[in-house]
């Protein structure tokens, strides 16, 4: 299944991203993208991946996935969404 990159969007709405219903492939490398070019200063995202549909992207944001602009995850009461502490910070590669 092909998905219309949210990285504009999620720009305009402010600081959430929405990869629910993604690959781990395809949710890494927006996940990459939004964080690489999310502006500095910005010290925290909300990522909706969703757990109705399976657990796999809850697992991959929660457990695997790094970048260097995260510095800490939490939880929240919500098992849709991680929120993603950021370092403010930043100039990327």
């Amino acid at each position: 299944m092909k998905h219309k990159s949210n990285f504009t969007e999620a720009l305009r709405e402010g600081e959430t991203i929405d990869i629910h219903g993604y690959t781990i492939a395809e949710a890494e490398n927006e996940l990459d993208h939004f964080l690489d070019y999310l502006p500095e200063g910005i010290d925290e995202i909300r990522v909706v991946h969703g757990y109705k549909s399976g657990k796999a992207l809850l697992n991959f944001v929660r457990n695997t996935y790094r970048h260097e602009r995260v510095k800490r995850k939490f939880v929240t009461m919500n098992n849709g969404e991680t929120i993603f502490i950021l370092h403010t910070e930043y100039y990327s590669h």
